[in-house]
């Protein structure tokens, strides 16, 4: 497990419970830290503009956001202060490559906001939040062993 002691990973119960909501909250309240954005996607997504492609190893891609005026998560982060934001595109058996990247990149030591569940089967954090709604109060049982590992449970 790779040490991240400014870490803090949000994952959800579920699609649509806060997880973005969350983490735009927690870089509005901590903008003037210089906070490092990522949101990670085991999914691939058509891609829209404002994204710059900094990292590529077959279908492990890592985007730099550089627009703050659409609906997408990234930009939504980059909105509410983000220094830097980073839209991941990469399966979960492939989050060693992306952590490389940022070790490599010297951002093993910033203040990072993180929004994946699988991140957390890689790196340690300093905290590891679950969000959860009155729809979705449990946790997705492919994400059961990451129980343990949670800090707080938080409703948005």
């Amino acid at each position: 497990m790779i040490q991240f002691d400014n870490a803090i990973i949000i994952s959800g119960t579920g699609r649509n419970v806060g997880k973005t909501t969350l983490a735009c909250k927690l870089i509005a309240n901590e903008k003037h830290q210089n906070i490092i954005a990522i949101k990670i996607s085991p999914h691939q997504h058509p891609l829209a503009t404002g994204l710059k492609l900094v990292f590529k190893n077959g279908n492990t891609q890592i985007f730099l956001e550089l627009s703050d005026s659409t609906d997408k998560d990234s930009s939504r982060m980059k909105r509410a202060g983000a220094t830097e934001v980073y839209y991941v595109q990469a399966l979960d058996e492939n989050l060693a490559l992306v952590f490389d990247y940022f070790i490599e990149n010297g951002y093993q030591h910033k203040l990072m906001i993180i929004e994946s569940a699988a991140a957390r089967r890689i790196i340690e954090p300093k905290k590891f939040l679950m969000v959860y709604s009155n729809e979705m109060p449990e946790i997705k049982p492919q994400n059961k062993d990451l129980e343990p590992y949670i800090h707080q449970w938080i409703k948005v």
